[in-house]
């Protein structure tokens, strides 16, 4: 028997995480759905998240059993410093919604990119995982009408596709 070969890309993946939302509820990912991650490394960044909000909800409304977060990673920081961001960030989002859609990941940022496949963290990741966390589709940057039409192509793939 010969040891697998290394030299051969792994498929991208998001490995099992959890978190609380900014409500302060328990979520885990993946989450047996469908799901577009939008990623932000920056606090500037929010800019292009904000870019790709309206599509995102005109397709979780157009798909059925398909949700969208959006996932800053912050960086490893104390409990102490963990606690003070999401009181600004509660603060600064009034909507429950979007406080539910707002998984916060206190880890170190290469690290949590690397099993998706993200090359760096110049701009935002806009990610889609299928139930188990394999990546389906993969874009950077603001909302482009462009990249919405392939991420609802890569959705439409994937909810046709027969049960694994």
């Amino acid at each position: 028997m010969s040891a697998p070969d290394s030299s051969l890309p792994s498929i991208p993946r998001l490995p099992h995480l959890t978190t609380r939302d900014l409500n302060g509820v328990r979520r885990k990912l993946p989450n047996g759905r469908l799901s577009v991650l939008v990623i932000a490394y920056q606090r500037w960044q929010q800019l292009e998240v904000d870019t790709w909000v309206p599509a995102l909800h005109a397709i979780e409304h157009a798909f059925d059993d398909i949700s969208y977060y959006e996932l800053p990673v912050v960086g490893e920081t104390s409990a102490i410093g963990r606690r003070n961001l999401d009181f600004w960030m509660r603060r600064g989002i009034p909507d429950r919604g979007t406080r539910a859609r707002t998984l916060t990941f206190y880890v170190d940022a290469a690290g949590f990119r690397e099993p998706l496949g993200i090359p760096d963290e110049e701009h935002i990741a806009v990610v889609l995982v299928d139930v188990d966390g394999l990546v389906l589709w993969r874009g950077s940057g603001a909302h482009t009408p462009a990249a919405e039409r392939s991420l609802r192509l890569a959705i439409r793939n994937a909810t046709s596709r027969p049960p694994h």
